[in-house]
């Protein structure tokens, strides 16, 4: 069996679907407008990917900012720290 063809079968098997209802509705109790970005998001156009995360991309407000903090604790997930921006650093909680 090819690689693609392996991947294919491994794929066909894996149903993200519990996992992005759950996000979906985190980010609308968030009030969260974000886009899904990264494998995750080629995973759901179809293509042969497998991801073990998830990645947004929002705007970056201060109230984005704690919205995204709220999001992360509702689904008890982490927030990193993007590698190319410095503009600003993500908030710690008190």
């Amino acid at each position: 069996m090819s690689r693609g063809e392996d991947a294919l079968r491994y794929t066909a098997t894996v149903n993200a679907a519990p996992f992005l209802v759950e996000i979906g509705r985190a980010l609308k109790r968030a009030s969260l407008e974000a886009v899904l970005i990264g494998n995750a998001a080629a995973a759901l156009q179809g293509a042969p990917v497998t991801t073990v995360d998830f990645d947004f991309l929002f705007r970056e407000t201060t109230g984005n900012l704690r919205k995204v903090k709220a999001f992360a604790r509702a689904l008890r997930a982490t927030v990193m720290r993007p590698l190319l921006s410095r503009r600003r650093p993500v908030p710690r909680d008190p």
